[in-house]
């Protein structure tokens, strides 16, 4: 294999899924487009917006009214449009000179653009007349541009997707109604023109309406109240610039057991955790579990039923990666806005609203521990350390996950439904049973809490006492983990035999590889799989661990019934399972495989 050095602009055309996450349609082409004109509205700068989709002639374009980008600039060889086209890492925005909020961050957009479009025109004024450059799908900085008079806008931004980049080259007009919403509700009640118009295939023109409906579909959630409360911060810049910060909170709650966030940074909707989410959860938690006092309550369990929109305006945000899907930030970044001080008085303004969470905190709790837990129980309470249980009532909906370890099972509690999963996280290392006692069996604290946890006995038959379903043994995919789930197995051959035979005992696969596809996580549990995304030029990431993986991964994998892989431990006949018990645990693992 030949190692060699590719351009800038080669590297996006071959490798497209590393700079536009879904390769699936030009989407993300059009957003970095829109977040340039955003970002003139975010300033104050300009007024109207207009997006046209051009499903005639496959192009699409964005207008805007701001300052325009300039055409000179001391320092650069070239006019401005020709180097923010063909250099990656060229623009305005790596400061806070020209804008105190921005969506654009990575000086990259234009070029992404350029590499994968069969041609990119820019047209920006330039003084009593617009100058346009075009671009051919190439680095080349030979560009003339031409002299155009008589247009009254600032900047046109045009462009036609290549389609050897992508499956397909029709942007989805629903798509962009929920970007330009998430600028309009940024604007909030700014006196701004946000429009769409679209050219079907036939010619016909039409205009779309932006309904500005974030806030209000978001208060349909839930029949109560919904609060709002603002959070204002200064943050000064390396340059000695002070700048406030502003994030607006809206909250409600439902008759549910999740906690249900959404967010917009700077125009941008936010699609994955992020530290915003992490924060506002955490600041929430702590808050009412303070205020709950001597209520009957879980410290972990607070924001229960919980749901946040919150819209962000901040002057030096970071983002997961050119796509942007995420609010990242370590170190205290964002300590000037996002802090438990601020949560506090903001949430002091709701009396009412804490109240009633800490009540309805304290019912689920109380449901969650009832003694009346699946069909026919009486007194089916349990005592176990580290149990996070569920809170149906039907054995037939309650899962119990079996993990090792406090992290992975804490990734679990966030993402699972509180109604049908339980999790257990084992603490210490799982006794090898295939070589050991019944008294030590026994004595192990660690294979006790399963014992209990699911409601059987060693060497017993009966499953009256049954408390799930469904137990899931659920590890990580590499060597490791599978040596982890062998163990468990093993476990419940030896002295559970019953729950296999009985068709309860499942192992959860997890997959090594994962990828997104139109905003969606794709596990990867095949090397087809695998292959198909690769070639797409997809952005493939690898987990090492199920703590690696966010709520929203994890759930896709381990929870959600349509996309997770569940093996049911059913041997063909008891010999086989003794066959196991009796030789090297090679063979169970070979039976996960």
């Amino acid at each position: 294999m030949a190692i060699r050095h590719v351009s800038e602009f080669e590297h996006i055309q071959t490798r497209p899924g590393h700079y536009v996450r879904d390769t699936t349609t030009p989407f993300y082409l059009l957003t970095e487009v829109i977040d340039n004109a955003a970002d003139e509205l975010l300033s104050k700068k300009a007024d109207t917006i207009i997006v046209t989709l051009d499903y005639q002639k496959g192009v699409y374009s964005v207008i805007d009214n701001g300052r325009g980008i300039p055409i000179r600039q001391e320092g650069l060889t070239y006019d401005v449009p020709i180097e923010i086209c063909t250099d990656l890492r060229t623009g305005g925005k790596f400061d806070n000179d020209l804008y105190d909020q921005k969506s654009g961050l990575h000086g990259e957009g234009l070029t992404i653009v350029n590499a994968l479009s069969e041609y990119l025109n820019i047209t920006v004024k330039d003084k009593r007349s617009h100058k346009e450059y075009i671009f051919y799908n190439s680095p080349s900085k030979d560009v003339k541009p031409n002299v155009i008079r008589g247009l009254s806008y600032s900047t046109k931004v045009e462009f036609k997707p290549d389609p050897q980049y992508f499956d397909t080259v029709e942007i989805s007009k629903d798509d962009v109604i929920e970007r330009l919403k998430c600028i309009l509700v940024t604007a909030n009640n700014e006196k701004v023109n946000v429009s769409l118009k679209v050219i079907d295939k036939s010619g016909k023109e039409s205009n779309v309406y932006i309904d500005n409906d974030i806030v209000t579909n978001f208060m349909k959630k839930s029949d109560k109240e919904t609060c709002v409360g603002t959070i204002k911060g200064k943050r000064v810049t390396p340059e000695g610039k002070e700048i406030t910060d502003e994030v607006t909170v809206y909250m409600n709650r439902s008759e549910t057991t999740q906690f249900s966030y959404s967010s917009i940074v700077n125009t941008l909707p936010m699609t994955t955790i992020g530290a915003d989410r992490i924060f506002i959860r955490k600041a929430f938690n702590d808050y009412l579990f303070r205020k709950a006092k001597d209520k009957y309550v879980s410290e972990d369990d607070m924001v229960v039923g919980i749901n946040v929109l919150l819209i962000a305006k901040l002057s030096d945000p970071s983002f997961s990666g050119q796509q942007k899907y995420s609010l990242v930030g370590g170190r205290g970044k964002y300590d000037y806005i996002f802090n438990q001080d601020n949560v506090d008085k903001l949430l002091d303004k709701f009396s009412e609203f804490v109240t009633d969470q800490i009540d309805y905190a304290e019912s689920v709790k109380m449901q969650k521990d009832s003694k009346n837990l699946g069909k026919g129980k009486k007194g089916n309470k349990v005592n176990v350390e580290n149990l996070r249980d569920c809170t149906s009532k039907k054995l037939e909906e309650r899962e119990l996950y079996i993990v090792e370890g406090n992290s992975a099972g804490g990734t679990l509690l966030q993402a699972r439904d509180v109604t049908k999963h339980a999790v257990l996280p084992l603490r210490g290392k799982i006794l090898n049973v295939l070589n050991s006692s019944f008294d030590k069996i026994v004595d192990s604290k660690t294979l006790g809490a399963i014992f209990n946890s699911i409601g059987i006995k060693p060497n017993n038959p009966d499953l009256n006492e049954l408390r799930y379903g469904k137990v899931v043994c659920l590890s990580d995919s590499d060597v490791d983990g599978l040596h982890i789930a062998a163990l468990l197995v093993s476990f419940f051959g030896k002295f559970a035999s019953e729950l296999i035979k009985n068709g309860n005992l499942y192992i959860g696969v997890m997959p090594l590889f994962g990828t997104y596809e139109k905003k969606k996580f794709i596990p990867i549990f095949d090397d087809a799989t695998y292959n198909k995304y690769r070639k797409k030029g997809a952005n493939i990431s690898r987990y090492k661990g199920l703590g690696e993986m966010s709520p929203e991964e994890l759930y896709e994998c381990a929870f959600d019934e349509n996309t997770r892989h569940l093996i049911q431990v059913t041997p063909s006949n008891l010999e086989d399972i003794e066959h196991i018990w009796e030789n090297k645990q090679e063979i169970v693992k070979d039976y996960i495989k």
